[in-house]
Protein backbone atom coordinates (compact mmCIF):
# COMPACT_ATOMS: atom_id res chain seq x y z
CA UNK A 1 0.00 0.00 0.00
CA UNK A 2 1.49 3.34 -1.00
CA UNK A 3 2.12 5.79 1.81
CA UNK A 4 2.73 9.03 -0.09
CA UNK A 5 2.08 11.01 -3.23
CA UNK A 6 5.66 10.30 -4.27
CA UNK A 7 5.05 6.55 -4.01
CA UNK A 8 1.88 6.79 -6.10
CA UNK A 9 3.73 8.78 -8.74
CA UNK A 10 6.56 6.24 -8.76
CA UNK A 11 4.07 3.44 -9.34
CA UNK A 12 2.39 5.05 -12.34
CA UNK A 13 5.65 6.24 -13.86
CA UNK A 14 7.27 2.82 -13.37
CA UNK A 15 4.38 1.12 -15.18
CA UNK A 16 4.49 3.72 -17.93
CA UNK A 17 8.20 3.19 -18.45
CA UNK A 18 7.83 -0.61 -18.51
CA UNK A 19 5.07 -0.22 -21.09
CA UNK A 20 7.34 1.88 -23.29
CA UNK A 21 10.12 -0.67 -22.87
CA UNK A 22 7.78 -3.44 -24.00
CA UNK A 23 6.51 -1.49 -27.00
CA UNK A 24 10.09 -0.83 -28.15
CA UNK A 25 11.06 -4.50 -27.99
CA UNK A 26 11.87 -5.71 -31.49
CA UNK A 27 9.57 -8.08 -33.34
CA UNK A 28 12.48 -10.47 -33.69
CA UNK A 29 12.81 -10.73 -29.89
CA UNK A 30 9.05 -11.19 -29.53
CA UNK A 31 9.08 -13.95 -32.14
CA UNK A 32 11.94 -15.77 -30.40
CA UNK A 33 10.05 -15.65 -27.11
CA UNK A 34 6.90 -17.00 -28.76
CA UNK A 35 8.89 -19.79 -30.42
CA UNK A 36 9.83 -21.00 -26.96
CA UNK A 37 6.24 -21.28 -25.73
CA UNK A 38 5.09 -24.75 -24.82
CA UNK A 39 3.32 -26.47 -27.71
CA UNK A 40 0.09 -26.72 -25.75
CA UNK A 41 -0.35 -22.95 -25.83
CA UNK A 42 -1.64 -22.89 -29.41
CA UNK A 43 -1.06 -19.65 -31.33
CA UNK A 44 1.39 -17.78 -29.11
CA UNK A 45 1.23 -14.59 -31.16
CA UNK A 46 -2.55 -14.38 -30.78
CA UNK A 47 -2.17 -14.83 -27.03
CA UNK A 48 0.76 -12.49 -26.36
CA UNK A 49 -0.27 -9.53 -28.53
CA UNK A 50 -3.53 -8.80 -26.65
CA UNK A 51 -1.80 -9.22 -23.28
CA UNK A 52 0.66 -6.46 -24.17
CA UNK A 53 -1.98 -4.30 -25.88
CA UNK A 54 -4.35 -4.48 -22.91
CA UNK A 55 -1.88 -3.33 -20.30
CA UNK A 56 0.20 -6.51 -19.88
CA UNK A 57 -2.16 -8.28 -17.52
CA UNK A 58 -2.44 -12.07 -17.43
CA UNK A 59 -6.12 -12.46 -16.60
CA UNK A 60 -7.74 -14.97 -18.97
CA UNK A 61 -7.29 -18.76 -19.00
CA UNK A 62 -5.36 -18.65 -22.26
CA UNK A 63 -3.01 -16.02 -20.83
CA UNK A 64 -1.84 -18.36 -18.11
CA UNK A 65 -1.00 -20.96 -20.75
CA UNK A 66 1.98 -18.79 -21.70
CA UNK A 67 2.74 -17.29 -18.28
CA UNK A 68 4.85 -20.28 -17.23
CA UNK A 69 6.92 -20.08 -20.40
CA UNK A 70 7.47 -16.34 -19.96
CA UNK A 71 8.41 -16.80 -16.31
CA UNK A 72 10.95 -19.42 -17.36
CA UNK A 73 12.43 -17.08 -19.99
CA UNK A 74 12.77 -14.42 -17.27
CA UNK A 75 15.05 -16.85 -15.40
CA UNK A 76 17.41 -17.68 -18.28
CA UNK A 77 19.66 -14.66 -19.00
CA UNK A 78 22.39 -16.81 -20.52
CA UNK A 79 20.09 -18.41 -23.10
CA UNK A 80 18.94 -15.21 -24.82
CA UNK A 81 19.51 -11.93 -23.00
CA UNK A 82 17.01 -9.77 -24.99
CA UNK A 83 14.29 -12.40 -24.39
CA UNK A 84 15.26 -12.48 -20.71
CA UNK A 85 14.74 -8.70 -20.44
CA UNK A 86 11.48 -8.74 -22.41
CA UNK A 87 10.08 -11.60 -20.31
CA UNK A 88 11.16 -9.88 -17.10
CA UNK A 89 9.36 -6.69 -18.12
CA UNK A 90 6.23 -8.70 -18.96
CA UNK A 91 5.96 -10.56 -15.66
CA UNK A 92 7.07 -7.52 -13.64
CA UNK A 93 4.36 -5.37 -15.22
CA UNK A 94 1.74 -8.03 -14.48
CA UNK A 95 2.97 -8.50 -10.91
CA UNK A 96 2.68 -4.76 -10.26
CA UNK A 97 -1.00 -4.79 -11.28
CA UNK A 98 -2.37 -8.17 -10.17
CA UNK A 99 -4.41 -8.50 -6.96
CA UNK A 100 -2.82 -11.87 -6.27
CA UNK A 101 0.18 -12.31 -8.60
CA UNK A 102 1.27 -15.90 -9.26
CA UNK A 103 4.87 -14.90 -8.61
CA UNK A 104 6.28 -11.82 -6.83
CA UNK A 105 9.68 -12.23 -8.55
CA UNK A 106 11.57 -12.25 -5.24
CA UNK A 107 13.82 -15.06 -6.48
CA UNK A 108 14.37 -13.25 -9.78
CA UNK A 109 15.63 -10.17 -7.96
CA UNK A 110 17.94 -12.17 -5.71
CA UNK A 111 19.36 -14.17 -8.62
CA UNK A 112 19.47 -11.57 -11.40
CA UNK A 113 19.76 -8.05 -9.95
CA UNK A 114 23.35 -7.92 -11.25
CA UNK A 115 22.16 -8.84 -14.77
CA UNK A 116 19.53 -6.08 -14.69
CA UNK A 117 22.33 -3.61 -13.99
CA UNK A 118 24.18 -4.59 -17.19
CA UNK A 119 21.65 -3.19 -19.68
CA UNK A 120 21.60 0.30 -21.16
CA UNK A 121 20.85 3.12 -18.67
CA UNK A 122 17.25 3.67 -19.79
CA UNK A 123 16.22 0.01 -19.52
CA UNK A 124 18.24 -0.52 -16.35
CA UNK A 125 16.54 2.41 -14.63
CA UNK A 126 13.10 1.26 -15.81
CA UNK A 127 13.58 -2.21 -14.33
CA UNK A 128 15.12 -0.93 -11.10
CA UNK A 129 12.41 1.65 -10.50
CA UNK A 130 9.69 -0.92 -11.21
CA UNK A 131 11.15 -3.32 -8.65
CA UNK A 132 11.41 -0.45 -6.16
CA UNK A 133 7.78 0.53 -6.74
CA UNK A 134 6.81 -3.09 -6.11
CA UNK A 135 8.70 -3.02 -2.81
CA UNK A 136 7.01 0.23 -1.77
CA UNK A 137 3.65 -1.38 -2.55
CA UNK A 138 4.50 -4.29 -0.25
CA UNK A 139 4.78 -6.84 -3.07
CA UNK A 140 8.43 -7.79 -2.63
CA UNK A 141 11.30 -7.36 -0.19
CA UNK A 142 14.39 -6.38 -2.15
CA UNK A 143 17.35 -8.17 -0.67
CA UNK A 144 20.03 -7.26 -1.48
CA UNK A 145 18.92 -3.63 -1.39
CA UNK A 146 19.06 -1.53 -4.53
CA UNK A 147 21.93 0.84 -5.20
CA UNK A 148 20.34 4.29 -5.81
CA UNK A 149 22.83 5.07 -8.59
CA UNK A 150 21.60 2.06 -10.57
CA UNK A 151 18.11 3.59 -10.62
CA UNK A 152 19.27 6.66 -12.54
CA UNK A 153 19.29 6.97 -16.31
CA UNK A 154 21.75 9.85 -16.01
CA UNK A 155 23.96 10.91 -13.16
CA UNK A 156 23.26 14.15 -11.33
CA UNK A 157 26.45 15.64 -12.80
CA UNK A 158 25.47 14.67 -16.35
CA UNK A 159 22.06 16.29 -15.94
CA UNK A 160 23.60 19.49 -14.56
CA UNK A 161 25.93 19.60 -17.57
CA UNK A 162 22.94 19.20 -19.89
CA UNK A 163 21.11 22.00 -18.08
CA UNK A 164 24.08 24.36 -18.31
CA UNK A 165 23.19 27.12 -20.74
CA UNK A 166 19.63 25.85 -21.22
CA UNK A 167 18.04 28.65 -19.23
CA UNK A 168 16.39 26.16 -16.87
CA UNK A 169 17.70 27.91 -13.78
CA UNK A 170 14.95 26.76 -11.43
CA UNK A 171 15.61 23.11 -12.21
CA UNK A 172 19.35 23.58 -11.86
CA UNK A 173 18.75 25.13 -8.45
CA UNK A 174 16.34 22.33 -7.48
CA UNK A 175 18.92 19.65 -8.30
CA UNK A 176 21.77 21.47 -6.59
CA UNK A 177 19.67 22.13 -3.48
CA UNK A 178 18.16 18.64 -3.36
CA UNK A 179 14.65 20.10 -3.50
CA UNK A 180 12.00 18.06 -1.70
CA UNK A 181 9.59 15.80 -3.58
CA UNK A 182 6.56 18.03 -3.05
CA UNK A 183 8.24 21.13 -4.45
CA UNK A 184 9.45 19.30 -7.55
CA UNK A 185 6.06 17.63 -7.96
CA UNK A 186 4.29 20.98 -8.00
CA UNK A 187 6.70 22.33 -10.61
CA UNK A 188 6.11 19.31 -12.85
CA UNK A 189 2.32 19.46 -12.47
CA UNK A 190 2.18 23.13 -13.55
CA UNK A 191 4.40 22.93 -16.66
CA UNK A 192 2.84 22.92 -20.14
CA UNK A 193 5.87 22.78 -22.42
CA UNK A 194 9.16 21.23 -21.38
CA UNK A 195 12.54 21.38 -23.09
CA UNK A 196 14.71 18.33 -23.60
CA UNK A 197 17.15 19.28 -20.81
CA UNK A 198 14.23 19.94 -18.46
CA UNK A 199 12.72 16.51 -19.17
CA UNK A 200 16.06 14.89 -18.37
CA UNK A 201 16.14 16.86 -15.12
CA UNK A 202 12.62 15.83 -14.10
CA UNK A 203 13.39 12.19 -14.90
CA UNK A 204 16.49 12.39 -12.73
CA UNK A 205 14.48 13.93 -9.89
CA UNK A 206 11.84 11.19 -10.20
CA UNK A 207 14.48 8.44 -10.19
CA UNK A 208 16.32 9.68 -7.09
CA UNK A 209 15.31 8.14 -3.74
CA UNK A 210 13.16 11.16 -2.79
CA UNK A 211 11.21 11.04 -6.05
CA UNK A 212 8.71 13.74 -6.91
CA UNK A 213 5.29 14.20 -5.32
CA UNK A 214 2.74 15.99 -7.51
CA UNK A 215 -0.52 17.11 -5.88
CA UNK A 216 -2.57 14.69 -8.03
CA UNK A 217 -0.37 11.62 -8.52
CA UNK A 218 -3.20 9.52 -10.00
CA UNK A 219 -3.75 11.87 -12.93
CA UNK A 220 -0.55 13.88 -13.40
CA UNK A 221 1.08 13.61 -16.82
CA UNK A 222 3.84 11.02 -16.89
CA UNK A 223 7.38 11.95 -17.82
CA UNK A 224 7.91 10.90 -21.46
CA UNK A 225 10.01 7.78 -22.03
CA UNK A 226 12.28 9.63 -24.45
CA UNK A 227 13.72 11.95 -21.81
Amino acid sequence: MFKSSADGCRSRQALGDLGAMLRETSQDTRSRLIAGFLSLTGNGTCILAPIVSWGTKFRHPGDFDVHTSILLAAALPDDDFPIFLFATALVLTDMRQADDPPDTLYWNWVAFHAQYALVCPALRAALMRAFKAAELAGRIDLGPAQEPAKCLKMTREAVLTLLDGSGERSLTSAILAGADATEVGWIWSLIDKVSGPALAAFRNLYQRPEGLAPPEPATVTLIPWKS
